[in-house]
């Protein structure tokens, strides 16, 4: 391939999207580790593509964010999300209560609280006082399965050992600053015109919004906890977490669905009229 072919990569400007490339097969090609790697990344790396620019990243279903078991904790249910390489971050079990670390909380009283709106209670306004706003966040984190001895046919105590396996799985943090609510508008201008989607509107936004580059880091919003800052410390409630600023991936399922209700409403005004 000529440098004229080869996106370039540099501080100012990295391509997010590269040339794949896979195994040339043939009678009598030797195996090896490079080669079996090469295999099985190309259809990891494909894949991962597929999902981030096809899918979509954040939460595809679960991952409900609960009070935990102990003062200021939460606790993660079973789900799936995509982050923002298109890898899949899989929670496969109710986790364990992640306490929201003490320094987490004390860094988020030096960032604006969420105030209460106006003609909040007193019990409302007496607890945005006493209180900070943090985020919790899941991440895709791989870790080293059981060791294999290198030496066929040997043990780990007479030579050298390697993990023998990759899993795939997940971690949790907390960040002392809350995400903002997500808007539903679109991004799309002129999109719509005399009551149909202007195709040349589409073309332009695919052709030049292309995500070159990762928009996020690769951690994905879950929820925003308030966490009363009072002593002795509190169990969170369930009216203190607010999943709803996380950000979903929109199946095809979940857009039928919102067709049918886009169609319901229509028939609806319809029937008015």
């Amino acid at each position: 391939m000529s440098d004229a072919q080869t996106p370039r990569a540099d501080k100012h400007h990295r391509t997010f999207v590269r040339s794949p490339v896979r195994n040339h097969w043939f009678t009598g090609k030797l195996l090896d580790a490079y080669h079996m790697k090469l295999e099985t990344d190309y259809g990891t790396h494909q894949r991962w593509l597929v999902n981030r620019m096809v899918l979509g990243s954040g939460v595809v279903a679960g991952l409900d964010v609960k009070p935990g078991h102990v003062p200021r904790s939460v606790v993660i249910t079973p789900g799936l999300a995509i982050d923002w390489h298109g890898r899949e971050v899989i929670v496969p079990a109710e986790t364990k209560s992640y306490e929201i670390p003490q320094d987490v909380i004390e860094e988020a009283k030096g960032y604006h609280h969420h105030e209460p709106t106006k003609g909040a209670s007193a019990a409302d306004k007496k607890a945005a006082l006493e209180s900070v706003v943090v985020q919790v966040q899941v991440v895709y984190r791989e870790s080293d399965g059981g060791p294999v001895p290198v030496d066929t046919g040997g043990d780990c105590d007479s030579g050298p050992c390697v993990p023998g396996t990759t899993t795939e799985g997940y971690a949790v943090r907390f960040l002392p600053t809350p995400e903002k609510p997500v808007t539903c508008h679109c991004h799309v201008p002129d999109l719509v015109e005399d009551g149909g989607v202007d195709h040349a509107a589409l073309a332009r936004w695919v052709t030049r919004h292309v995500p070159l580059e990762p928009p996020r880091s690769a951690w994905v919003t879950l929820a925003n906890i308030r966490v009363m800052t009072s002593d002795p410390p509190q169990p969170c409630q369930h009216d203190q977490i607010d999943i709803t600023v996380r950000p979903i991936v929109y199946s095809n399922d979940l857009l039928f669905q919102i067709d049918l209700g886009l169609a319901d409403e229509g028939s609806e005004e319809q029937f008015r009229k």
